[in-house]
């Protein structure tokens, strides 16, 4: 049985990946061959951007607790999956810290 290859140039989302490689496995539904009149056509592609990452999953064992909470809180209701914002949506300045320092500073002093 013969190895079947090819060479060929290699394109992912419309950017060359590299000159000139030689590939195996070639009858995988992959793969496409384009025609020589269209190659120019083929390499115009412009890939629509991928939209930025807004939310990712927590970890694990943080996931499992915080479905475990939502269940108990919603009594036993299909939960939703917990994300976690990777922006921010208020900005802390220093006087916002000043201030969580000094009303930590009163309850301190205030001890019944």
């Amino acid at each position: 049985m013969t190895k079947s290859t090819l060479c060929v140039l290699l394109f992912s989302k419309g950017k060359q990946v590299s000159e000139s490689k030689e590939m195996d496995k070639v009858m995988y539904h992959d793969w496409r061959l384009v025609p020589k009149h269209k190659e120019e056509q083929f390499k115009l592609y412009n890939p629509v951007p991928e939209p930025p990452i807004r939310y990712v999953s927590y970890p694990p064992l943080l996931r499992a607790m915080l479905l475990a909470q939502r269940q108990e809180d919603e009594l036993g209701a299909a939960a939703e999956e917990p994300t976690l914002p990777l922006k921010r949506d208020v900005l802390l300045s220093k006087e916002y810290f000043r201030s969580q320092e000094k009303e930590r500073e009163r309850q301190e002093e205030t001890a019944v």
